[in-house]
């Protein structure tokens, strides 16, 4: 019998300063604010810059959906409201400090090299 261990990609645990959460928070309306920062090798930070950007992308693609007469202007309507959740969720978790994905489109987070 073989055994299979994990090791964890995140041994260290840093907690992220008032600063880089509200900076976090902030790239989520404008994310290449946190590049405008002291705050900019942060991996924190570097982190919801990811998720934010993800987040832009979704944005405008769902704006593509415009072009659909009927049915993708019924789309865009929940997209939308997919886009504001999503927005509140990552703010909410820049803000309580943890690095959690955002739900559905957040594992595209990780193609963007920053």
């Amino acid at each position: 019998m073989s055994e299979s261990t994990k090791s964890s990609t995140k041994n260290t645990f840093v907690v992220p300063t008032t600063r880089q959460k509200n900076i976090a928070a902030i790239c989520y309306i404008f994310f290449l604010i946190g590049y405008f920062t002291v705050e900019k090798d942060s991996a924190f930070v570097k982190f919801h810059i990811k998720q934010s950007l993800t987040l832009l992308v979704f944005a405008i693609l769902t704006n593509i959906l415009l072009i659909i007469p009927i049915l993708g202007w019924l789309i865009y309507q929940f997209a939308t409201i997919a886009v504001i959740v999503l927005f509140i969720i990552g703010v909410l978790n820049a803000l309580s400090g943890k690095e959690k994905e955002l739900p559905f489109i957040g594992q595209y987070a990780e193609n963007f090299n920053i």
